[in-house]
């Protein structure tokens, strides 16, 4: 099985595009027998069509909280309501602005400042709608803080129960405690009987570390920090250049 990220992996950061090389090399690899399992801290609503371009039914959504294999959701994880609220309450007072994540929609609580327009360009994905309270009505895989701080270590000592990630200068993602995409993968493994020494995970931001970690060959991509390679195997090209075609033939997967 191989786990591939998405943005700055499968896809350069800011496009919606996959490279026609990278299109080539996931075709074979599943002709030749192998899984291509889409690993993202995205959910599914903002993919924008990049499985379909890959013909790849099998991900792990919202850093590993929605999973889904062969078209079949097998593992979901919302965040508890009461946990949200907290947060909420919180970030009403500091003027911080959060988003709501599901399977269907990106969703805003507040409009206190710009960041989150900064957050959305970042990734090239349309801005959230504001729906205050929404997670009151409907299920919450995963949040997004909109803060620009050197300081945000201090929301994981605040909030006991969530995980606050760096995603990118304008903001974090926000889970339920209990890891990142490995969670996913671990859910996988286990829907599908196999081993994670049959496994290849490749990835390039800070919540790809666990996945690579626990593969049986963790990838870091050129592009990756140098925190996030030093937990990898191998370092392949970066994303502009071609790197999951060669990274594919190198692995001798085709």
């Amino acid at each position: 099985i191989i786990f591939v990220d998405l943005d700055g992996t499968l896809i350069n950061k800011g496009n919606r595009t996959v490279l026609e090389t990278t299109k080539e090399a996931i075709n074979q690899a599943k002709m030749n027998g192998h899984l291509v399992v889409l690993s993202t801290g995205r959910p599914p609503v903002l993919f924008y069509g990049s499985d379909k371009q890959l013909g790849i039914d099998s991900f792990i959504a919202c850093n590993g909280r929605f999973v889904v294999v062969e078209g079949k959701v097998i593992y979901q994880e919302p965040i508890p309501t009461d946990t949200i609220t907290e947060l909420v309450e919180y970030c009403e007072i500091v003027k911080i602005d959060l988003s709501f994540q599901n399977q269907n929609e990106y969703i805003l609580q507040s409009n206190h400042d710009n960041l989150y327009k900064k957050f959305s360009d970042n990734f090239n994905v349309d801005y959230p709608i504001l729906k205050p309270d929404y997670y009151k009505e409907m299920d919450v895989y995963q949040m997004g803080l909109y803060y620009d701080k050197d300081d945000f270590d201090k929301f994981n000592q605040q909030f006991s129960t969530l995980s606050f990630h760096f995603s990118c200068a304008y903001g974090l993602d926000v889970n339920a405690k209990g890891g990142m995409k490995e969670l996913g993968l671990k859910k996988v493994l286990d829907y599908l009987n196999y081993k994670k020494e049959d496994t290849i995970a490749v990835g390039d931001g800070y919540n790809d570390i666990g996945m690579i970690k626990l593969a049986g060959i963790g990838v870091a991509m050129g592009n990756a920090p140098a925190d996030v390679k030093q937990h990898a195997n191998i370092i392949a090209r970066d994303v502009r250049d071609d790197a999951i075609y060669y990274l594919i033939k190198t692995l001798k997967i085709i």
